[in-house]
């Protein structure tokens, strides 16, 4: 308590609080520190040469995790993979969304889905579709419904091409 003037060396403090601004020039160290009730911590940067903010991780641990409340929605793993909605990715980018099964990109007020398929009855594909859920492209294959060995694409909803297993291709 009270004023400190021109300390030199190791000053320690407990329960340190500070009222204003804190400003600290040099290198800082700390070691697992949680802030805890925080409302937003927010980088100011203002460098052309560095950037705003570092994470160095020299462990096998994640790199990055993000949660919503409890739930973990991105990752960035020690390999560099990013999993959004994927808890531990297993590609460069792995995207899961078991909601919507697939991957939406947005144009303007226009919402498009990516999605790549797979499901029990083995009739799968890559699927691009408009905001209503219309195939725009569709290459699916094998079609397990009406013969397992012929891919079939479509266009805006409708059945434009089938490529045999044997390379036959049938309009």
């Amino acid at each position: 308590s009270g004023p400190i003037s021109n300390p030199s060396g190791i000053s320690t403090f407990y329960d340190l609080r500070v009222i204003n601004n804190l400003t600290v020039e040099g290198t800082t160290t700390t070691l697992d520190t949680d802030l805890t009730a925080v409302d937003r911590v927010e980088v100011d940067a203002n460098s052309n040469s560095i950037v705003g903010v570092a994470i160095t991780q020299s462990g096998t641990a994640d790199i990055l995790n993000l949660f919503d409340g409890s739930t973990q929605v991105v990752t960035i793993d020690d390999q560099g993979n990013v999993g959004i909605g994927s808890t531990i990715p297993q590609y460069a980018l792995d995207i899961s969304d078991a909601a919507s099964s697939g991957m939406r990109i947005g144009v303007g007020t226009h919402a498009y889905r990516i999605r790549a398929n797979v499901n029990s009855t083995n009739d799968y594909g890559v699927f691009i579709e408009d905001e209503e859920g219309t195939d725009m492209y569709n290459a699916r294959g094998p079609h397990a419904t009406s013969n397992p060995n012929v891919h079939v694409f479509y266009t805006a909803g409708t059945e434009k091409l089938q490529i045999t297993s044997t390379g036959r291709i049938e309009q």
